[in-house]
Parts: structure tokens; sequence; C-alpha cells
């Protein structure tokens, strides 16, 4: 096996789940109540979160990448399946473990989601806080997975956003301002239309240097933002009026499929485009390549990683 001429060392931070399937058949009717009795037939566990990033990252980069995993998890199952993988998980702590328990029939179809919790415990959080004022080991890259669990808070964010060159946010929580400073924003089109209607502050733009917006089938929004134009004046399509700069948009589609589980999904395309712009150093290029890995993804069931 050859060695890369170079190994990025990339961590991820963030809220980490463990992604629990539980497969099951009816075949009768409750006497109790006018409900199905289901009937357990396997249980299987995937890494969710966080730890489904990082483990898209090591599927993608391989031996050209050290992943790191820093998060609130105290699951075995987790802690070993990371080790397998390679994935170091030396500043994953806590003892709760955020389960999302997904109960499927035999055609596949989700018949129910059972979280054990929606947030991390404010204990568990600042616990965490306290071990990572500790932390000063330097990275290429920092992905911040945020699902708005409680993982990241503005403690968290001013050590680890000074760790990397590069800064990587994929976020589901209304304020942004946390992240301000970062490279790029990764957000869905729900979650973008949000954004853009914020009244705590006019443009979240304004914290980015790109803003990447996914669209499922449409393919991606890549948004570059110019935060040294003033624009007073209506701009041809394409262009966004910003209060003091201009912020220039390039969509890029992606080829059809037929989309069979879309969970995870948005954790592939963030690894893949965080590897790609290390090693190419070109965010277009990234996005591109991220589609790819994201439609690809989402032709398998449940939360899965790409194969390249």
């Amino acid at each position: 096996m050859e060695t890369p001429e170079k190994v990025y060392k990339v961590l991820v931070v963030g809220d980490i789940m463990l992604d629990q399937y539980t497969h099951v058949k009816t075949t009768r009717q409750a006497e109790e109540a006018k409900i199905p009795v289901w009937d357990e037939l396997r249980q299987e566990y995937r890494l969710g979160g966080a730890a489904n990033v990082a483990h898209n990252l090591k599927a993608i980069g391989k031996d050209e990448v050290e992943v790191h995993l820093a998060g609130i998890c105290g699951s075995l199952v987790v802690i070993h399946r990371l080790r397998e993988l390679g994935i170091k998980n030396d500043r994953m702590l806590g003892h709760e473990t955020m389960i999302k328990r997904r109960f499927v029939d035999e055609n596949k179809n989700f018949v129910m989601r059972l979280d054990n919790f929606q947030k991390f415990d404010n204990a568990e959080v600042k616990f965490f806080e306290m071990m990572m004022d500790y932390w000063e080991q330097q990275f290429d890259c920092v992905i911040f997975s945020d699902y708005d669990k409680g993982t990241i808070t503005p403690a968290v964010v001013s050590v680890f956003k000074k760790l990397a060159p590069l800064t990587i946010v994929d976020s589901k929580r209304a304020d942004l301002r946390i992240f301000d400073g970062m490279n790029i924003l990764k957000v869905n089109e729900k979650e973008y239309s949000a954004q853009v209607s914020n009244k705590l502050y006019p443009n979240f733009t304004e914290f980015f240097q790109y803003v990447v917006v996914t669209r499922g089938g449409e393919g991606s929004t890549l948004i570059m933002c110019d935060h040294t134009k003033s624009v007073k004046r209506t701009l041809s399509p394409g262009v966004i009026i910003g209060d003091s700069y201009t912020n220039h948009s390039e969509e890029f589609p992606v080829i059809r499929v037929m989309a069979k589980d879309v969970t995870g999904c948005g954790d592939t395309h963030t690894a893949a485009m965080a590897f790609c712009t290390l090693k190419t150093r070109d965010v277009r290029s990234a996005v591109k390549f991220a589609n790819s890995c994201a439609a690809q993804v989402v032709q398998k069931f449940g939360t899965s990683v790409v194969d390249l």
C-alpha cells in the first residue's frame, strides 16, 4: 500500500448519536386496542450525528485523513465501533448517549421513531466544556456538526475555532452568531429559508466566507460571500443584495436518483465537502463532489456511508 503524500488531520465536534434500527413484523392485532402487535426480529446499530460525519470522512479519505471525534457519549457500542474504524475518540466524554430508535417493518418502511431525549443534560455539557479548555492540538480542518442538541456552545466554539485554518459548520440552530468568522456554512433548503427570515440579524451570510445550501434532488447552491463591496441597486439574477456586500451564487445540479432514505445524507455531504476542500482548495469542486456522494447515500437504507 502506497503511503499518501499528506495525511490531513480533521476534527469533528458536535452532537454524537447512536442510531438503533429495530426490525419488526406484525401478524395480529392487540386485544386491548385496535393497534398492531409488532414482533421484534433483530436489531442493528449505526453511528449517527457527528459520529456519522466522522465515519463518512474516514470512508472517503481512508489513509489520507486522520479523523478525530469530540462530543458527549457514554456508549461502549459507539466507542468500539470508532476504534474498529480507526477514528480517534480521546475527547468523547460523558455518561449520556443520545439514541434514535427507528422501528422498521419487513418492507423497510418506518413504523415509528423513539428518541430517548432531545437535549444533552446541562451538567454533561458543562463537563465537556471544562475538559475542552485543555485541548491545544492543531488540525487541518475542524467540522462543527451541530444538531442543536446542546454539545456546541459558545465556549466550545471559542476553543475549537482556533485549532484549524479551515472551519466548516453544519448547524440546525436558529441563531448562528456563535459561528461568526467561520469559513463554510452548510444548511439545507428549509434551514436556509429560516435564516433568511431570521429577525436576530439582517444577513446571516456575513458570518461566513461561503454558504452551501443543499436542495435534495435539485442539487446545491454555493453562495460566495463578498464582504468588501457596497451594493445600492438591483442586480442581475444570481446575485443577492446584502446591506454592505454582494453575494454571488452558483447552482450545482445533481443527477436524479431514486431516493430510498435521506437519513444522514447531510452528514455525508459535509464530510465529502470537507475532504475535497482540503485536497483541492477549491470549494466549487468540493460542492460537486459532495453532491455526488450524497446522491449515492440516499439510495441506501438507513444511516449509511459513501462507497467510493
